[in-house]
């Protein structure tokens, strides 16, 4: 029996399909499909939404009990009973765990895998008037091949409604582009999902009243975090602590709890989580930090007084970005990865398969989120008794939606609990001659008169209270503000929370004290207001005493290992699709060396003896198969039927002889593993269609020879396959010699 509540919906391409994102990324296509950074196509879950939207709107003015708004939610802020996820290949994550572990982006690279799973259609339009192709209407699109079948998993909150997405999809036909020209053609079915556990094994353990947990964030699709600067259309890249606290307030309603009680029970701090690396938490880079132009490895710090005045380079200061630091010095360096995906809504009248500008409702826009698969850390911290409970909420359901959009495509996240600290709450205070602090959150600050301040004496004189230093005591400063807005919506109320500016993270102070100070650093370290959603987070960053310096190599990548193609899985798909595509450039070098064996004058003989040897391949299964043919055929005693049969023999043997040699030297070669069996193994690189066009047909084949090594030529199927192109380049090769004779003529 199916779970409504969690199933799969199982669509199925009955033809080819073409569901396009608007984007164009290859100069030769006018329209692609989406597609993932592997290569594999999959449909937008906003895809499916939108076609399963109009077929509910259809069957309810049909008048049966189906309700489109309760089903998808409408526009603002409701949302629908079903979540929809992107529709992925069936099997995807094993073929992307093969890849994972192969560490080898050159046989899988992803041009190699959307090519196994797509082609590309050529169309035109036509003059009716002269029957002709009309002038600059030929265009390509790309194609996901029918046959292949997707699966997106469905989430119903009411199992009331079931009945009714049931009936959508049944009666969801059609989807992508040309959709009444021959392409799109589904079938959808829901599907009981399959018999594998979320739960992944989590060595985690609380220590004994912790008040500070550590956990990650790993992004299973997109997501978006609005920004007060551009709504939808530009994401934050990082994930506020508001949203790690709805979360935790959704769990707690779940079960019953009474949310404020628990949040005020203690003075909870939820911090925004950013990009992790190497298991440690990168933070803002410093705004006191400069890069030399056209040399960013080497770092200049602002902060530190100048000691060479007549430095003339011109230094840019290191934009946005996230840093780790070894010793006072940057370690490491590194961006988070953002997409744009692009949607459209369609006109008021369904009839229209497209957006119009002149419909106010109908428009392309797109959406910016941060990239799946990348890792987020962060922190909670509070009394032991609302750490130990959040730690068992997580473990509990580690699965949640965050950010925008959440209903379909974008916000699924795994939360995991990774790590947990007592840490004191009074330290010995130490003295100090001077402070780098760094702002690692928006801090909101008020001045003396409770209003919003963005006076960066304010900032100081705030900190240095944290700190219990006097702020009447002489010192000097250096400041490197950024400066920001944030806001936000209050889910509760129903209402935007005020857009206020703040000291934007990244914000660097550096203070020289005339005599030392006393500090002691606080167990959590925060300033200002909505601290509860990870603002005012502020951090001492080490002492660096050099102006300058150069950032360390980034860690060398690891071997290439050799995939393991000998089953029958996707790595054999994706090598005997590149064996085939690859093959007719040895046809052509085979071709080089009949050439060189054959005088001219001699070539036009063999033209009938290659004719019926094609003849022969179309009949036999093997090469042993062809010569027995050969032999059946030539065996007489004429002196002509000898002579084909010594030629054909020639052909034969030449074929025989280049597999021996390829298999020679592959047993020699310790490169390659002895369980790579099949068609050919991991050196091969891919070549790009641009590449090949600006290259000679010899010259490809000489860096083929290079870059390529083809396994496993005693292979039937390998065999036959090189004898038929290499028949084929004779037979165009003879052909092209005897029209070459008579225009000599």
């Amino acid at each position: 029996m199916i779970v409504m509540n969690r199933c799969d919906l199982k669509i199925e391409l009955m033809s080819d399909m073409c569901v396009s994102d608007g984007g164009v990324y290859n100069s030769s296509l006018d329209t692609d499909v989406v597609y993932d950074s592997y290569g594999f196509p999959y449909i937008p879950a906003k895809r499916i939404k939108g076609c399963l939207r109009e077929i509910a709107l259809e069957l309810k003015q049909m008048g049966l009990d189906v309700d489109p708004e309760i089903l998808f939610g409408s526009e603002g802020n409701s949302s629908g009973k079903v979540r929809v996820s992107d529709a992925l290949l069936k099997d995807v994550e094993c073929y992307r765990d093969d890849i994972n572990k192969s560490s080898n982006m050159r046989v899988f690279h992803p041009q190699n895998v959307l090519n196994y799973y797509t082609y590309i259609r050529t169309q035109t339009s036509i003059d009716y008037d002269y029957g002709v192709a009309e002038d600059a209407s030929l265009r390509n699109m790309r194609v996901v091949k029918k046959g292949n079948t997707f699966l997106a998993k469905i989430e119903i909150d009411d199992e009331s409604v079931s009945d009714a997405f049931r009936m959508c999809c049944t009666v969801l036909r059609h989807m992508g582009l040309s959709r009444t020209r021959g392409l799109g053609e589904i079938r959808c079915s829901v599907v009981a999902p399959e018999t594998t556990s979320d739960k992944t094994e989590n060595d985690f353990a609380l220590v004994e009243g912790a008040n500070r947990l550590y956990y990650t964030i790993d992004l299973k699709e997109p997501v978006i975090i609005k920004s007060i600067n551009g709504g939808e259309e530009r994401s934050l890249d990082y994930i506020d602590g508001s949203k790690v606290l709805g979360v935790v307030a959704e769990k707690l309603k779940r079960n019953g709890e009474d949310v404020t009680a628990f949040i005020e029970s203690g003075k909870l701090f939820f911090s925004n989580a950013y990009i992790e690396d190497a298991g440690e938490r990168m933070v803002e880079v410093p705004a006191s930090l400069y890069s030399v132009k056209d040399n960013d490895k080497v770092i200049i710090d602002g902060a530190i007084k100048d000691k060479n005045e007549n430095d003339d380079r011109q230094i840019n200061q290191i934009k946005h970005c996230y840093v780790s630091y070894e010793d006072g010095k940057i370690k490491a360096k590194k961006s988070v990865k953002m997409e744009d995906r692009y949607h459209h809504r369609r006109p008021d009248d369904k009839s229209i398969g497209r957006a119009l500008k002149s419909d106010d409702n109908s428009d392309f826009y797109s959406m910016s989120s941060i990239c799946a698969g990348q890792r987020f850390r962060g922190f909670i911290h509070g009394t032991p008794e609302q750490i130990k409970k959040i730690s068992e909420l997580i473990a509990g359901e580690s699965t949640a939606l965050i950010g925008y959009s959440r209903m379909s495509e974008y916000g699924q996240v795994e939360i995991k609990c990774v790590e947990s600290e007592k840490r004191v709450e009074e330290k010995k205070a130490e003295p100090v001659d001077s402070l780098n602090i760094l702002l690692e959150s928006p801090a909101i600050i008020y001045n003396d008169n409770a209003m919003y301040s963005l006076d960066q004496n304010v900032l100081i004189r705030e900190i240095l209270t944290c700190l219990g230093i006097n702020c009447d005591k002489s010192c000097e400063e250096k400041s490197f503000i950024n400066y920001g807005q944030v806001g936000g919506f209050n889910v509760t109320w129903g209402y935007r929370k005020p857009i206020v500016g703040v000291f934007e993270k990244g914000s660097f102070i550096h203070i020289d004290f005339e005599e030392p100070q006393y500090i002691s650093i606080p167990e959590n370290f925060v300033i200002g207001e909505r601290t509860l959603e990870g603002f005012g987070e502020v951090i001492i960053v080490p002492q660096n005493n050099e102006k300058e310096y150069e950032l360390k190599k980034s860690r060398s990548k690891e071997a290439v290992k050799v995939v393991d193609a000998s089953g029958e899985g996707f790595a054999k798909s994706i090598a005997d699709m590149l064996f085939e595509k690859y093959v007719p450039f040895y046809a052509v070098k085979l071709l080089d060396e009949f050439d060189e064996e054959v005088k001219e004058k001699d070539k036009e003989k063999y033209r009938p003896t290659v004719s019926n040897m094609i003849l022969m391949c179309s009949e036999s299964s093997s090469l042993q198969d062809v010569k027995i043919s050969v032999k059946e055929r030539y065996d007489k005693a004429s002196e002509e039927k000898k002579e084909k049969e010594r030629r054909a023999d020639k052909i034969i043997k030449l074929v025989e002889k280049y597999c021996c040699m390829q298999n020679d030297a592959e047993k020699q070669n310790s490169d390659i593993s002895n369980s790579f069996k099949d068609n050919i193994n991991t050196n091969i690189v891919n070549k790009s269609n641009e590449d090949a066009k600006d290259k000679t047909q010899k010259n490809m084949i000489e860096e083929f020879e290079k870059s390529y090594s083809i396994s496993n030529y005693s292979n039937p199927d390998s065999q036959m396959l090189l004898l038929k192109e290499f028949l084929k380049c004779l037979k165009y090769s003879i052909r092209e010699r005897k029209a070459g004779d008579k225009n000599e003529q």
